[in-house]
């Protein structure tokens, strides 16, 4: 569900630049109780690492059992994963919270909007058109094609003009990029 949307059509948009946001709700529910059950996992972490540490300051070793010794080693360490894991779910879901934001892969000008706020994102209505077309209009590609009865006139890097159709009087000069041999 489309639920912002940043640019207008003729926006200049940098690499990056975010260009429409999907509904987050859902994400933004488990990213509070991912960061409640990584609190919990820290809690729980400290209460381990101070039930160990009275182990490890035990003047006289065998005051204590060596199972219980191992015990509460593996119960800390056990906590410790538990924070780690606790950690790792919470970038997962800030990830896609962050992955919601739909960003310029390029830099360009925003040529067409085809959604609105409230619409799907993946509706297949949008098969046909781009949801957001933006693109280069800075330099301009032009594809052209020679038959096969004018190609010995053709000179590779050799200056071309290009005429508007119906208008000989509409003229602009072309710069040589490349040819593709098909």
């Amino acid at each position: 569900l489309i639920t912002e949307i940043f640019v207008f059509v003729g926006d200049s948009v940098e690499v990056a630049t975010p260009l429409f946001k999907l509904d987050t709700r859902q994400l933004e529910a488990q990213k509070i109780k991912a960061e409640q059950e990584l609190e919990f996992a820290r809690i729980d972490f400290k209460n381990k690492q101070i039930q160990f540490s009275f182990y490890e300051r035990l003047c006289d070793k065998t005051a204590a059992s060596e199972q219980m010794y191992q015990n509460a080693f593996y119960a800390q360490e056990l906590a410790r994963q538990n924070v780690q894991t606790a950690q790792a779910a919470l970038e997962v879901i800030t990830t896609d919270i962050e992955r919601s934001i739909i960003r310029a892969p390029i830099a360009g000008q925003v040529l067409q909007v085809n959604i609105r706020v409230g619409e799907f994102a993946n509706d297949n209505t949008f098969a046909q058109q781009p949801l957001i077309l933006f693109g280069d209009t800075k330099v301009y590609h032009l594809r052209i094609q020679i038959d096969e009865e004018n190609a010995w006139r053709y000179t590779n890097g050799s200056a071309a003009t290009a005429f508007v159709r119906g208008n000989a009087k509409i003229s602009i000069p072309l710069e040589y990029v490349y040819t593709e041999p098909y």
